[in-house]
C-alpha cells in the first residue's frame, strides 16, 4: 500500500502517478491512493480502479499490475 496526500494545488499529480507506475515499486495486488481536491479526476491515468469522495476530498485507487479491488 502506498498513501500519497500532496498539497491540494500540488500541480504535478500525473507525474507522481507515472512515477508510482514506472518505478514497478507496487507488489502484485499494491495499491496506490492518492488522496486529492476532489474536482481533479484521473480517468484517463492507466491503472485507476476507483474513485471515492468524501466533500471536498478525493481519494483515487490505482493497481498497475492486474485490474481488481
Amino acid at each position: 500500500l502506498i498513501f500519497a496526500d500532496p498539497p491540494f494545488n500540488y500541480g504535478f499529480y500525473s507525474e507522481l502517478i507515472q512515477k508510482v507506475r514506472s518505478k514497478n515499486i507496487l507488489n502484485p495486488g499494491g495499491v496506490f491512493i492518492l488522496e486529492h481536491f476532489s474536482k481533479q479526476s484521473f480517468h484517463s491515468e492507466p491503472g485507476l480502479i476507483r474513485e471515492v469522495k468524501y466533500g471536498d476530498v478525493q481519494f483515487s485507487f490505482f493497481n498497475f499490475r492486474e485490474n481488481k479491488f
